[in-house]
């Protein structure tokens, strides 16, 4: 099994065990392992159960320390490797590693020309990245709302935004960023159009935002594939991490090679003037267009290597938490009367490969808590606002017994210069006219929690979890 150090290993005895691989060639009398690792031998821990933890461990760090003895820290042969296991995972062509999610976000919209002259719909439940790299571009950017059972983009709002869009603006282009939140595919429910067919019936352009969705599985196609091109991110609290880092999927050699300029300054390199850079010579790259620093360092190369040989064991244990954490809730008749676990779209609990464990207070179905809060009607409201309260109390009972549970995204009318910019686009009439407009999202960041979901996570820490869920919902769930 993978050797996964604890997080005092992470944190603090990474660095030691890496300048004593540097000083052990200087002073192999000092720096010896046992001496370095005895120094953080002793675990600290702050909470029973955390929220996340990251898979890194004793694989990455030597991985890590090997390329700093190399000598070659960015863009080398891991970093290469890296985007080959990529590709082969998500059945793409080409990836494309970049330095992180937003990056990667911010390079496919300059490839794709979005620029004043668009409109770029965002959905209003998702990490305020998706909405700043839009903006960058000068590019009109309008929020759209979500579903309440999926989390991500409604395709009815979708579409009737693209329709009042084109009423005012007929030949504005369209780009849509479809974010799949914590590994459920946009625009692919039964009930409604699919992203597919919606984005060719409008001719809108689609850059799929995969940064919380990585290794996902819908209908036997891997996250990655689900957009013709796709961006994800290697955040720490992500399925794979490589600290930070992101990349780029594709099927167009094209788009791969402008996408290795544009991450390198826009650089054009070939082979000789790659070996004059080490061996000398007076040729130097040539720069067809301008571009961004956005590559990936070979230590986070070397990491995503790692953590790519570790893949389906990180994934079976996402998916082995989930199916506990769903058999217990349900089974629970306190819990479930509090608690809705996660969709399971295609009716099959283990399709499911979350980056995160969302679980919903069960006020009702996610589409009548739309109309219950639509409908401003006194009894739904003061049931919506009990459950709201519960929520919070919930998760601060929660980390009062060291147990830590998390809001899972960030609601963007919440923020509120993104308010004053729907506001100053005609999107929304005044800042009053916010939960009206995206209802969905509102009920998501209000009834919303997510539970500790990591491979290491123990069969002892998630009984603890459920043990102290149950009690609160015991203790409230008749009130």
């Amino acid at each position: 099994m993978f050797r996964i150090a604890d997080p005092i290993s992470i944190r603090s005895r990474s660095l030691v065990i890496v300048i004593m691989r540097f000083g052990s060639a200087v002073f192999p009398q000092l720096w010896r392992r046992a001496e370095c690792s005895r120094l953080f031998s002793t675990r600290i821990s702050a909470i029973e159960v955390p929220y996340t933890q990251s898979t890194v461990g004793a694989e990455e760090i030597d991985a890590v320390s090997q390329v700093i003895a190399s000598d070659r820290l960015i863009m080398g042969p891991k970093v290469t490797e890296f985007e080959s296991m990529l590709a082969r995972f998500c059945g793409r062509k080409f990836a494309v590693a970049v330095s992180s999610g937003t990056s990667a976000l911010q390079a496919v919209l300059h490839l794709r020309g979005v620029s004043s002259e668009w409109t770029v719909f965002v959905p209003a439940y998702t990490w305020v990245a998706t909405y700043n790299v839009a903006v960058a571009t000068g590019a009109r950017v309008i929020l759209v709302d979500v579903r309440p059972d999926s989390y991500c983009m409604s395709m009815r709002a979708l579409e009737r935004a693209i329709e009042d869009e084109r009423k005012l603006f007929p030949n504005r282009r369209l780009c849509v960023m479809p974010v799949h939140m914590f590994g459920y595919r946009c625009g692919a429910e039964v009930d409604e159009i699919t992203l597919d067919a919606l984005s060719k019936q409008h001719n809108v352009t689609v850059i799929g935002d995969a940064c919380c969705a990585f290794a996902s599985v819908e209908n036997g196609v891997t996250c990655g594939n689900w957009t013709p091109i796709e961006c994800t991110s290697f955040h720490p609290r992500k399925l794979l991490t490589t600290g930070e880092g992101g990349a780029v999927f594709t099927d167009s050699e094209e788009e791969m090679l402008r996408l290795k300029r544009l991450r390198d300054h826009g650089a054009f390199r070939d082979a000789e003037q790659r070996k004059q850079t080490t061996q000398g010579g007076t040729l130097v790259p040539q720069f067809p267009e301008a571009g961004f620093n956005y590559r990936m360092t070979e230590m986070q190369g070397a990491i995503g290597v790692e953590q790519m040989k570790k893949i389906d064991w990180i994934t079976s244990r996402r998916k082995s938490i989930a199916r506990r954490y769903d058999e217990e809730i349900q089974a629970s008749k306190e819990l479930s009367s509090l608690l809705q676990v996660p969709l399971a779209r295609t009716g099959l609990l283990d399709d499911r490969v979350l980056t995160a464990y969302p679980v919903k207070m069960n006020f009702a179905s996610p589409a009548s808590v739309v109309e219950s809060f639509l409908s401003q009607d006194i009894q739904s409201t003061e049931r919506y606002a009990r459950m709201k309260r519960l929520r919070h109390e919930i998760i601060h009972h929660c980390a009062q017994v060291r147990v830590a549970l998390r809001p899972p995204m960030i609601c963007l009318p919440d923020i509120a210069f993104i308010v004053r910019d729907q506001v100053r686009l005609g999107i929304l009439a005044s800042e009053d006219q916010v939960d009206l407009r995206f209802p969905g999202a509102r009920v998501c960041l209000d009834m919303t929690f997510a539970l500790p979901s990591f491979p290491q996570l123990s069969a002892d820490q998630q009984s603890r979890v459920l043990e102290v869920l149950h009690e609160f919902a015991a203790a409230h769930v008749t009130e």
